[in-house]
């Protein structure tokens, strides 16, 4: 079979299972009970991933059995901005390592709003200060969560 006419699903979900195979791989290193949800939420996305493996594979076979190209709208344009979260997300963790939570979080959301061209710096103070604020309140204060 000729891998261009593979339903785009197929090859997700591939990825998605060996990216699920490696975070069950790391959840087991953490230590009791703690594991328990991490492992769960992997169990749930691995069987909603195995949906979308079965739904790739009845179109891959529809377009075939019907002998026709399997229609397949991912592109780099269309998954452009995903890729540019992504990577911020990616410095957002890195500076965490560096820092705590509200100097990480606070780069993290300025960043992703001039990003997403928000030009008014008022608006953009407010919500980070508003964000650092309420999970301040709702976290170091209420829970007792350390996020210093």
């Amino acid at each position: 079979m000729n891998t261009k006419n593979i339903h785009q699903d197929v090859f997700i979900s591939i990825v998605i299972f060996l990216s699920l195979g490696f975070l069950f791989m790391v959840s087991l290193n953490i230590k009791g009970d703690s594991g328990l949800f991490p492992r769960l939420v992997i169990g749930g996305l691995a069987l909603l991933n195995t949906v979308l493996l079965f739904r790739g594979l009845m179109k891959t076979k529809e377009a075939n059995a019907n002998n026709r190209e399997v229609e397949n709208t991912i592109n780099l344009e269309t998954i452009k901005w995903p890729l540019i979260v992504l990577a911020v997300s990616v410095v957002y963790v890195a500076i965490f390592n560096f820092t705590n939570f509200f100097v990480a979080s606070t780069v993290f959301l300025i960043g992703l709003m001039k990003l997403y061209k928000m030009k008014s710096w008022k608006t953009i103070i407010l919500v980070t200060l508003a964000f650092n604020i309420f999970i301040y309140l709702g976290f170091v204060l209420a829970l007792n969560v350390p996020l210093i």
